[in-house]
């Protein structure tokens, strides 16, 4: 099963925006997929370093007040080398590495769909043999 983390402090309005944006993501690829959610960097932090997700979504600005920039800098030097994908205000984008942006002042479920797409594909061709 395809496993996604995301790291948002703001759920009451993120969570089904993420939700449709994979669901659309996934219509081709139709394969069986889980989101597990967490609010806080500390989260982010513990969850990132378990290596069972093939995805990882992470907003900037955390409860905690934990930057998800941060927090991807030490899931990379702890050699998780898995997608991250970093929301956050384009303007102020710091330099993490191997890392996709998306624009949160201006997202767009369907942009994001399309860029999270691939890595729904290449879960399935990994669990079909394709």
């Amino acid at each position: 099963m395809f496993s996604i983390l995301v790291a948002e402090d703001d759920l009451k309005r993120w969570q089904s925006v993420y939700e449709g944006s994979f669901a659309r993501a996934n219509r081709e690829s139709g394969i069986d997929y889980q989101t597990r959610y967490v609010t806080t960097g500390a989260g982010l932090l513990e969850e990132g370093r378990t290596g069972k997700y093939g995805l990882i979504v992470t907003d900037n600005n955390m409860e905690d007040n934990v930057k998800g920039v941060d927090v991807i800098r030490n899931l990379r030097t702890s050699g998780i080398d898995v997608p991250i994908f970093l929301i956050c205000d384009l303007h102020k984008r710091p330099d993490v590495g191997e890392t996709e942006y998306i624009d949160k002042s201006d997202f767009d479920n369907f942009v994001f769909a399309e860029k999270v797409r691939p890595y729904f594909e290449k879960a399935r061709d990994q669990t079909t043999g394709g």
